[in-house]
């Protein structure tokens, strides 16, 4: 992603500065108070990543503390400084706690593999799943065709990650504590993909990072969220469209009580590189910057509420896609002059987007696209303005690059344009009105 550093940087520096919380301008000064400030986690995987953090952070001051019974109520009673959690708290529990800013600090969970021969699985659903790793597995499911008479004859052999909370967070939160856990399921050791592969059958979890630190190693099955069928990716897990992970969230109360310097110190190292190893360290992994802009932005603004972990789906989309090597930006104008682009990613509500943009000249994809999205219920009425830039040419400094711009709303294309941009050219502007 391009600038991924420097975005996190700039991150960085805007957590430092700018953030006022309550009266209080964010700046950061290291003085320390009597007492630690508590991260309390009410979940295992939420615990690791966080207490990862905390000890890896290198100014003190705070400490991590398990508590199954930590709620959003507790945050704003004042009991600790920040909750953290893998499942978002329910309407009722925002109600309660009005001033609770939604952060994505990471994303932890597992991924389900399969052997290479297991290339007849396309997607699997949710039953399936628990038929597979539940305690009806071994008589419902001896071979695939149990499964599904469409597969082959084969003999399934099941795996597990030996990473305890991954696998408790498997079992529990993925399969369901009331289907049980499948008898004769084999621990994987060492390497997964060597022990997967050995088996013609084979189906299998191993952790997140796992996964991520060599993906193309591993066959994957997507799976279905309700929805689609979705493979694991930074974003598909971050925006927890992917059943078998989920992000990791902080809340903290918008109150003009809390200690505006400790805490912006605090998130410019929990977004920074040194936090995003510290991550790594526990099990989990980074999120995509665009979405930790967007965390970031929600505490500068005062943004409160389940803004990040809603499952509403965005109702505004504006897709700018191309099929060059060029590198280019897309734009918005917000209502009030702000803008959502390359060098500020994210406004109240809106967020930039940009898995497979050649950002860079980094990268060439056969069908590079950026998006700005807007979350569920921002948009509204009045004209939106979004503009097309080019940013490097990527050796293709004699040609120009065609390009789509197109309007989204509630998944539909309902306006496009299209042009062409070249080296020294005005950026291209098209004006779009959101319908009342």
């Amino acid at each position: 992603m391009r600038g991924a550093n420097l975005r996190l940087l700039l991150l960085c520096l805007l957590v430092l500065t700018l953030i006022p919380i309550g009266s209080v301008n964010i700046r950061p000064v290291f003085a320390r108070q009597s007492s630690p400030f508590a991260v309390v986690a009410n979940d295992a995987l939420a615990e690791r990543v966080s207490q990862a953090l905390i000890d890896a952070y290198p100014y003190g001051g705070f400490e991590t503390r398990r508590s199954s019974e930590a709620t959003l109520t507790n945050l704003c009673a004042g009991e600790f400084l920040v909750l953290a959690t893998t499942t978002p708290p329910t309407a009722e529990e925002f109600a309660d706690c009005p001033t609770a800013v939604e952060l994505i600090v990471a994303i932890d969970g597992s991924v389900v593999i399969i052997s290479t021969q297991v290339d007849f699985l396309l997607c699997l659903e949710a039953d399936q799943l628990k038929t597979l790793f539940g305690t009806n597995g071994p008589r419902d499911a001896e071979t695939w065709n149990q499964l599904n008479p469409d597969f082959p004859e084969r003999r399934v052999s099941v795996f597990a990650t030996n990473d305890q909370d991954v696998e408790d967070f498997f079992f529990q939160r993925v399969i369901g504590e009331d289907s049980g856990q499948r008898r004769g399921i084999e621990a994987f050791g060492d390497e997964p993909y060597r022990q997967i592969n050995t088996r013609q059958g084979g189906i299998g979890f191993v952790p997140l990072s796992e996964y991520f630190s060599s993906p193309p190693t591993y066959s994957v099955v997507p799976l279905n969220n309700g929805t689609s069928c979705q493979l694991p990716t930074e974003r598909t897990i971050a925006e927890g469209d992917y059943p078998a992970a989920g992000p990791v969230y902080w809340y903290i109360s918008r109150d003009a009580s809390l200690p505006a310097s400790e805490i912006s110190t605090l998130l410019a190292f929990v977004f920074g590189e040194e936090g995003a190893a510290a991550i790594q360290s526990s099990g989990g992994w980074s999120v995509p910057p665009d979405l930790t802009s967007l965390s970031l932005r929600n505490l500068q603004d005062g943004v409160t509420g389940p803004v990040l972990s809603s499952d509403n789906r965005p109702d505004f989309v504006v897709r700018l896609t191309w099929e060059t090597s060029h590198d280019l930006d897309l734009g918005l104008y917000l209502p009030g002059g702000t803008e959502v682009n390359f060098t500020n990613p994210a406004a109240p509500g809106f967020y930039r987007q940009s898995d497979s943009g050649n950002d860079y000249c980094s990268t060439s994809a056969a069908s590079p696209q950026e998006q700005i999205i807007a979350l569920d219920g921002i948009a509204y009425p009045t004209d939106y303005l979004a503009y097309v830039q080019l940013s490097l040419a990527c050796g293709n400094e004699e040609t120009t690059a065609a390009f789509t711009v197109e309007f989204l709303i509630d998944g539909q294309v309902v306006d496009s344009a299209t042009g062409s941009i070249g080296e020294g050219e005005n950026p291209f502007v098209v004006t779009f009105t959101y319908p009342g």
